[in-house]
């Protein structure tokens, strides 16, 4: 196995104000799924953490594709009306379960409201060198 691979990352927010988001969630996990496929060099494993109010996981970190899409396809939308939501605890699980140099792909419609936890983040964003990418629904 190649020590250089990473992990191909998506934090989900899965509070009410998400379910029209969700089709598209899938969608696009699904295309960025087949291309990192097309480039299985780099990508070693893959990683699903959904948060919600106050939950955050559990992460599903799996190398099969079928485990990965199985994940996406059980997320349940529930609870929400309020913001912010716990955006910043979902990066951070994330990057305690995903291997270094992974791509981390967020999707919320909601600022994050865990604040306190912020230095901790970039420091383990820094320590595993891995890129985070924001995604705002509107």
């Amino acid at each position: 196995m190649n020590d250089d691979r990473s992990s191909l990352v998506f934090v989900f927010d899965t509070t009410g104000s998400m379910h029209d988001d969700l089709e598209q969630l899938r969608e696009g996990a699904e295309m960025i799924l087949d291309t990192a496929l097309e480039h299985r060099d780099v990508i070693s494993n893959f990683v699903f953490v959904p948060f919600n109010d106050p939950v955050v996981g559990p992460p599903t970190v799996t190398q099969d594709k079928e485990v990965f899409k199985a994940a996406l396809n059980v997320i349940r939308i529930r609870g929400g009306g309020d913001c912010p939501e716990k955006s910043l605890g979902g990066i951070l699980m994330a990057l305690k379960v995903s291997l270094p140099r992974s791509y981390i792909y967020v999707l919320t419609d909601a600022t994050a409201g865990d604040h306190r936890i912020l230095p901790e983040v970039l420091d383990a964003v820094q320590r595993k060198q891995s890129q985070v990418s924001i995604f705002m629904a509107l």
